[in-house]
């Protein structure tokens, strides 16, 4: 009698008395068993590579995106630094161009051509209240030289149309600065006072006797500006009011403030003036 015993296809001629008297139960195999095994084992290997294999090709792949990940972000840095570079430039190259239209706006009213000058101011005005949105940080020399070139356009253009555009391009200069500006210290001022219309005068808009307004800070709300002695004062984020009455500024700032103008007159440029120099000039009124 042959039994196999073993699962290397190996077979020994073996007596079944060898084991009598072992606590143990010999039973005869099927030739082709082993086979069998030798096959579940190699199933079971190709399984144990391709799950290595995986496991590798996903920590290469976790790899090799980290390092793309990181080339993009050091890209990105890059390209987010020339963004900021490119911005600096283009808004210097606005503030260039809104000085070139406005030297054409006063090229153009000799030609008696008043519509070209008139255009020439629009554009002008647009792009300051574009740089404004950007929060475009110019220089004090530009809010000069602006307000310079405006009012020297108003002075030899006799044209309604042109004379109104000057005063709205000038108003929004006046934002563009104001919006510049920072925020005030509540600390710093004697009074602070918040809401719609914060102080109240009743018309004719007189400075004789006046009302006198110091070390006030007035804030989210609207302001009529005219019959007010107005020193050592601020306003922050205030729609600002002038009628073209009497009234006095002295070391006042406006910040972050909308401007609203009923008239068209040399008390008027000289408020806007005022607002858009940021209070360089010694006083209004």
């Amino acid at each position: 009698m042959v039994t196999q015993i073993n699962v290397l296809d190996e077979y020994f001629p073996l007596e079944a008395d060898t084991f009598r008297g072992y606590d143990c139960l010999v039973m005869p195999m099927d030739k082709n068993e082993p086979r069998k095994v030798a096959s579940q084992a190699t199933v079971i290997l190709g399984t144990i590579l391709t799950v290595l294999t995986i496991v590798g090709l996903a920590v290469g792949c976790t790899v090799w995106v980290n390092a793309r990940f990181s080339e993009v972000e050091k890209r990105l840095g890059k390209s987010e630094d020339a963004i900021k570079a490119l911005g600096s430039e283009q808004s210097d190259k606005t503030n260039t161009l809104i000085k070139e239209l406005l030297a054409q706006a006063n090229s153009t009213i000799r030609t008696g051509k008043p519509e070209l000058t008139e255009r020439a101011v629009q554009a002008a005005s647009v792009f300051i209240d574009s740089q404004k949105d950007q929060k475009v940080q110019s220089p004090p020399s530009f809010f000069r030289d602006t307000a310079i070139s405006l009012l020297a356009v108003r002075q030899t253009s006799p044209n309604f149309a042109v004379s109104d555009n000057i005063s709205q391009a000038l108003v929004k200069l006046a934002e563009y600065r104001s919006a510049s500006n920072s925020s005030a210290k509540e600390s710093a001022f004697d009074v602070v006072r918040s809401g719609p219309e914060i102080i109240k005068i009743k018309p004719p808009y007189s400075l004789n006797p006046g009302f006198l307004v110091i070390r006030g800070l007035l804030k989210n709300g609207t302001q009529t500006l005219d019959g007010i002695r107005w020193r050592n004062t601020s306003f922050e984020n205030m729609h600002i009011i002038y009628l073209g009455g009497d009234m006095e500024l002295s070391n006042v700032k406006f910040i972050n403030c909308t401007f609203e103008i009923r008239t068209n007159s040399p008390k008027t440029d000289q408020f806007l003036l005022y607002a858009a120099l940021n209070g360089d000039l010694k006083s209004v009124g």
